[in-house]
């Protein structure tokens, strides 16, 4: 997981709020109709990735294309809780919209290999991703596992049983998330263990200089590719080895 920078909301959302409020009605994110247009604006927001997984996202659910790689409008805060008045007063602030993944692999239809906003549902998660220091809370193992940075368990099955009271408060978020989320579900832990494994291949023999050369150019692209925060780790690891030798 990755910090996400909010920009201003779109005058297109205000203006839409503004009618709203004109005619004394509530802004109900079911009733905006420009759902695909603040996709769009979400996904270049992140740099065309998953808000959670990190997994590239190029189109709105609704639009043609690669089930695999469709995003829909995810609410950090969710938006149906019952009895909520949070929940309602949430729904159509930008700061609390992001662009999610939303296939899962096409494996919807069972709930232990959903992840992300499929995955979440209406549970309430720590709000990792608007904090500037997100990463700070989370370890790429090379298994393709993600764990609390601070890994006073060797890998995520120990997590799982582990009383969550045991654990720092930093822990307690990052297991939330990781948890609620379902980020160590089958498929991403394969998917990131072919990342892990091709990129050591490409960056072991590169000098450190070389791979801070790699890293600015990664992290100034419009578009990341999948696993950005993984990568960003994995290279920073690899330049402190080379910087140690």
């Amino acid at each position: 997981m990755r910090y996400i920078h909010k920009n201003k909301e779109p005058k297109y959302i205000q203006e839409w709020k503004a009618l709203r409020k004109k005619g004394e009605q509530e802004p109900i994110y079911n009733e905006f109709d420009k759902k695909a247009q603040l996709n769009a604006d979400l996904r270049a927001e992140q740099h065309g990735v998953c808000c959670y997984c990190q997994r590239v996202i190029d189109h709105f659910q609704s639009e043609p294309g690669n089930p695999e790689t469709a995003a829909h409008n995810e609410h950090l805060y969710p938006q149906n809780i019952d009895g909520d008045e949070r929940s309602k007063q949430l729904q159509m602030e930008y700061s609390n919209i992001f662009a999610c993944c939303v296939d899962s692999r096409g494996l919807k239809m069972q709930s232990k290999l959903r992840h992300c906003g499929e995955s979440k549902g209406n549970s309430i998660i720590p709000d990792l991703i608007c904090r500037t220091d997100c990463a700070s809370y989370f370890y790429y193992s090379l298994t393709g596992e993600i764990i609390p940075i601070e890994k006073s368990q060797p890998d995520w099955k120990n997590y799982v049983v582990l009383p969550i009271e045991t654990l720092t408060k930093r822990e307690q978020d990052a297991v939330k998330c990781i948890k609620t989320l379902n980020l160590n579900c089958a498929s991403l832990v394969a998917d990131r263990k072919v990342c892990i494994d091709a990129l050591f291949q490409s960056y072991k023999a590169m000098s450190a200089e070389e791979l801070i050369r790699i890293k600015e150019e990664l992290l100034a692209k419009a578009q990341y590719p999948s696993y950005v925060e993984l990568r960003v780790q994995l290279i920073n690891h690899l330049i402190e080895k080379k910087k140690n030798k």
